[in-house]
């Protein structure tokens, strides 16, 4: 995880960098898991996977959260909701990043900078 950081930020990527994270808990996991019908979803080989996901992903998924890397998605709602909410969630971020581009630009713009605007002398 620190590695893709620091790699994504040697391009100057990081800014524009997110991951959606949906969330499920596991025991929504186990029961939609189960329910698929292949041989290889049994309760414990399920288990052993989301163990796996618990030790290998957690850790990283919680690194990029602490870089404000990560947009939660509720997953335990219907399919349609959380497309609904994924859309939201990317729409949000976009709306943001045009927000700030636009404040940067006016402060170009008028020769200001964030010394200047926080009453330096």
């Amino acid at each position: 995880a620190e590695n893709l950081y620091n790699f994504l930020s040697w391009l100057e990527r990081i800014e524009n960098t997110k991951a959606l994270i949906i969330e499920i808990s596991r025991e929504e996991a186990i029961k939609r898991l189960g329910k698929r019908g292949r041989g290889d979803d049994d309760k414990d080989a399920i288990n052993k996977r989301l163990d796996w996901y618990e030790d290998r992903v957690v850790p990283a998924i919680n690194f990029f959260e602490s870089k404000g890397l990560i947009v939660k998605i509720n997953g335990e709602q219907s399919i349609e909701d959380v497309f609904k909410e994924i859309l939201e969630k990317i729409n949000a971020y976009v709306k943001d990043r045009k927000r700030n581009k636009n404040n940067e630009r006016g402060r170009r713009d008028t020769g200001q900078d964030i010394a200047e605007v926080g009453g330096g002398s």
